[in-house]
């Protein structure tokens, strides 16, 4: 069924966005979910909610790890790296850590010359703070601008609402149902962090989309 989907506008990740294949809890460094296409990879990281933080080892520091990490292990053109979350993730993430993201997909060569309100310049200056620390710790030397760039020009910020019972689970459960090894609520639950209705049952699961 998802390779069927060709408008991706509600989940945020734009026009034109083929899916081959769907990896649920992968070996990879951002490991929640994988949508694969022909060129491109959308590795989802599923925070209920989740605000900025200059501590790297914050939640939201944890999921820049994984999209560091990511890079670092296995950088390939076309890779982009999902923090979906719901309506109750705070507005900087939501509206300003989207908004630099996106400008930096714009901008990828240079968005410094970019004007920016006092929010956003502190978002940005936390990020990429966190970023560079995390790049330090893997691979002991510092990380260049070019990359840093190219880092948050991959991070995508989808704001949807996800929750159990909100609009867009019915969407997500029908997509699921077709392509699952586990039974779709289970999987749903699962990614957003919910008690599963089923204990003890779960593991990774992968098919064509």
């Amino acid at each position: 069924m998802l390779c069927e989907l060709t408008d991706f506008g509600l989940l945020g990740f734009g026009d034109g966005v083929q899916v081959d294949e769907l990896r649920f809890e992968t070996g990879d460094e951002i490991d929640d979910l994988v949508l694969v296409g022909p060129a491109t990879r959308h590795f989802i990281q599923a925070k209920k909610t989740i605000n900025v933080s200059a501590d790297p080892a914050s939640e939201f520091g944890s999921v820049l790890a994984q999209f560091v990490g990511q890079y670092v292990s296995d950088n390939r053109p076309g890779d982009e790296y999902v923090l979906a979350t719901s309506l109750e993730a705070s507005s900087r993430i939501r509206k300003e850590l989207r908004k630099l993201t996106e400008a930096a997909r714009l901008n990828e060569s240079d968005s410094a010359g970019i004007p920016l309100t006092a929010a956003e310049k502190d978002v940005l200056e936390k990020t990429q703070e966190i970023i560079r620390s995390h790049h330090e710790a893997l691979t002991g030397r510092a990380i260049t601008q070019e990359a840093l760039q190219r880092i948050l020009a991959r991070i995508r910020i989808c704001s949807l609402d996800i929750r159990e019972g909100g609009s867009l689970e019915a969407a997500a459960l029908i997509m699921l149902s077709s392509k699952a090894v586990v039974p779709p609520r289970l999987l749903w639950g699962s990614l957003m962090r919910w008690p599963s209705p089923w204990p003890g049952i779960g593991s990774p699961s992968t098919r064509p989309a």
